[in-house]
């Protein structure tokens, strides 16, 4: 048990660090803004890649270091992020990359020291967090495909279909509301995520609001809905923890 949880937490901060640096998803999360180099009509993209393999993926594997056993709902919102990516890369025809993350899922929730935890929902979701998830969820897909459609018609040699940006946009659309989703159930350690998908809908938001031009900007009316969206998902989430959990009456 004691040589189970250490490789986990030696795999969950390898694993945070590789994204958020090799990977330039906290590097992007930072510097898109500015659109240094050539990366200036890539900053929706990159920003999108910064929200979901920063926020929702590579910074709770990070978190997971500490007490990973106390708060399980990171890495069941780090695991339904994961999947997400894994849909986006899937729809978008890139099938090879897709596997990559639902490796990883597999590998550290297996190793998870409170791997029983992870599939025990004993409460009831918090129904506006669920409801929000769900309706969210509806534009979101319609992005999602219309995204990865892109993709797939790519051709060679442009470099927004070279780097994958259609498929990773389509893959953030489709993590949002999962991850959204596992926070309303409100395992212990849900507030973490509750915090995260609510930051990385601000910043897919923010980034349409000042990068209209960009491909794939979701334009003035869903980059603003994005952005309340997350202020009134993280309000719901830190009013509702202050009120008493319901838990599931067996029958």
């Amino acid at each position: 048990m004691k040589a189970r949880r250490t490789t986990f937490i030696v795999l969950t901060v390898l694993f945070g660090l590789g994204l958020g640096f090799a990977a330039f998803a906290f590097l992007g999360l930072v510097g898109a803004w500015f659109g240094l180099g050539d990366r200036e009509v890539h900053r929706v993209h990159d920003l999108a890649w910064g929200a979901h393999g920063g926020l929702l993926i590579a910074l709770p594997f990070l978190l997971q270091a500490i007490r990973p056993e106390r708060k399980p709902a990171v890495m069941q919102g780090a695991a339904a992020a994961g999947l997400g990516l894994a849909a986006g890369y899937a729809l978008g025809g890139q099938v090879l990359f897709a596997l990559v993350p639902i490796v990883v899922v597999v590998l550290l929730w297996w190793l998870h020291p409170a791997r029983d935890q992870l599939l025990r929902i004993d409460r009831r979701p918090q129904p506006v967090l669920l409801a929000l998830s769900v309706l969210a969820a509806i534009p979101l897909v319609i992005y999602a495909l219309d995204q990865a459609a892109l993709q797939r018609g790519c051709v060679a040699g442009d470099q927004h279909c070279d780097e994958f940006h259609f498929a990773g946009m389509a893959a953030l659309a489709l993590a949002l509301p999962l991850v959204g989703a596992v926070a309303s159930f409100r395992t212990p350690g849900w507030r973490i995520g509750a915090r995260l998908v609510a930051a990385a809908a601000a910043v897919f938001g923010l980034s349409s609001v000042l990068f209209p031009d960009n491909l794939s900007s979701l334009g003035t009316t869903w980059s603003s809905a994005a952005l309340v969206g997350g202020v009134v998902f993280v309000a719901v989430a830190e009013l509702g923890a202050r009120q008493p959990l319901t838990r599931r009456v067996p029958l």
